[in-house]
């Protein structure tokens, strides 16, 4: 991927005549999301009509320590027009009101489960 990435600003340079500055590469390890929460957030999006979509993400904030600790950890994204992190962002309330709905579910189910399976 990092190969990619300056490909692709080396072509934006000769292109736009212009500089791409990547800055000092970062040495962050990614982070593995627990596999049976992710299952678990699935099923209760798809039993809810929630359309899901798993995506590789580089936002680890503290998810990314918690993982690497061991700790069952996953992260659940709510859509938004703008995309995170931008000035502009906008989300509309239902979809907020969906994934807190799912977030809901899901620590109910395993907060009531012996196993942390939802039930």
């Amino acid at each position: 991927m990092n190969a990619k990435v300056i490909e692709q600003a080396r072509w934006v340079e000769a292109e736009f005549s212009v500089r791409v500055d990547l800055g000092p590469r970062t040495q962050s390890t990614p982070a593995i999301m627990d596999e049976k929460i992710q299952g678990q957030l699935k099923d209760l999006a798809v039993e809810m009509g929630i359309p899901v979509v798993s995506i590789a993400s580089g936002a680890g904030h503290d998810a990314a320590t918690f993982a690497g600790q061991g700790v069952p950890t996953e992260m659940l994204f709510v859509r938004n027009e703008n995309g995170s992190h931008n000035p502009d962002e906008s989300m509309e309330m239902k979809d907020f009101l969906l994934g807190t709905g799912l977030l809901e579910r899901l620590l109910r189910g395993r907060a009531l489960s012996n196993d942390g399976v939802v039930t």
